[in-house]
């Protein structure tokens, strides 16, 4: 899909996960889900830079993750906006 739109001017950003806090373990808001398999903190950091990379292969749109909550205590928005570029020199 991105390697069709990746260039389409009227998508803003690619959303790479909706609600993560949900498979987060160790977060102030929200529970992991019963039926999710737990993730550290650093499991989701590895797998947001991981699919951000992947997707800025193909474009140069942000990328995003979907939240439940306005921001949990990891995810703060200089993380967030270096999803931009990826977050393997912030982890």
């Amino acid at each position: 899909m991105i390697g069709r739109y990746g260039n389409e001017g009227s998508i803003f950003s690619w959303e790479i996960m909706n609600e993560p806090e949900w498979v987060i373990k160790g977060l102030k808001q929200g529970t992991v889900h019963s039926k999710a398999t737990p993730l550290t903190q650093k499991q989701f950091f590895t797998f947001a830079d991981r699919v951000s990379d992947a997707v800025h292969k193909h474009t140069k749109h942000y990328v995003t993750i979907g939240m439940e909550f306005k921001i949990p205590d990891i995810l703060t928005s200089e993380i967030i906006v270096l999803l931009r570029i990826g977050l393997s020199e912030v982890v």
